[in-house]
């Protein structure tokens, strides 16, 4: 998104540097293993662990404020949260596209955009030509300590990037909880199993948005989907992260305080 240069042409040559860099490493670590499974059709020969970026849960346990007080919303509304950048690669377009669907539907659901980015004006626009300006809140960036009450005060996460190779606020609203609606990619697949701790469906807005409803208006699959993703989200802690990456330091004989390297060592 950023490279001025051909997609085509941009892609072939950041697949290939990739490539060279990762077999030079003794051991390369991979976020999800559909990523893996990438690297390794792309030509990587290394070693390839996959070790997905440990989640604080303790971090989006703890409350601190509530979202519906702070931003003014009824009680009675129902809320989709998004987290992260807001951004051309995470796919915020669709997101509102979706969401108008949605409002047409359900005119007591309420979108709220976490987080700052390059996109923000452009979204805003979005938002007021599609009508939903009034049922979209944009709140900026905020400190992470104040996320767990954003992620418990939601109703369903939405989430529509397909640019991810984990897919990290996923990770963190399942950890709080939070089941997830998102668009079927690498990031979101290693995660989400679909239908037990969220959905996933294809890049087709009126897919997302029955599928929102659908869950919106079903409370008890909610609250199962939402016990569903604490247990799911016990699997990628950071203490448990930590261990597999000293073993993958322990196994090849390196240091970790003497290598140095961006996702291989």
């Amino acid at each position: 998104h950023y490279l001025y240069l051909p997609k085509n042409l941009a892609k072939k040559a950041i697949i290939r540097l990739c490539t060279r860099f990762s077999n030079k490493c003794s051991v390369v670590t991979a976020p999800s293993l559909p990523m893996k499974k990438m690297l390794v059709e792309n030509g990587v020969r290394s070693e390839i662990r996959v070790i997905p970026t440990g989640i604080n849960a303790k971090l989006f346990k703890s409350v601190h404020g509530d979202l519906r007080k702070k931003y003014h919303i009824n009680r009675d509304s129902k809320i989709l949260l998004y987290v992260g950048r807001l951004a051309k690669e995470k796919n915020l377009n669709f997101l509102l596209e979706a969401f108008r669907v949605i409002a047409q539907n359900d005119n007591k659901v309420v979108l709220v955009l976490t987080g700052s980015g390059p996109a923000l004006k452009g979204l805003q626009k979005l938002a007021k030509k599609l009508n939903i300006q009034k049922n979209v809140i944009f709140t900026g960036a905020q400190r992470r300590n104040t996320l767990g009450a954003f992620y418990k005060s939601a109703d369903l996460f939405v989430f529509a990037s397909q640019t991810e190779t984990q897919g990290l606020v996923i990770s963190e609203a399942l950890s709080a909880g939070l089941p997830v609606l998102a668009v079927r990619d690498i990031g979101s697949s290693s995660v989400i199993k679909d239908g037990y701790n969220g959905r996933l469906c294809g890049p087709d807005a009126n897919e997302f948005a029955d599928k929102a409803l659908e869950l919106l208006k079903d409370r008890k699959r909610l609250n199962l989907m939402s016990k569903n993703a604490v247990k799911s989200a016990r699997t990628f802690t950071v203490e448990q992260m930590v261990k597999k990456t000293l073993s993958a330091y322990k196994k090849n004989n390196l240091s970790p305080l003497r290598q140095r390297g961006a996702g291989g060592f």
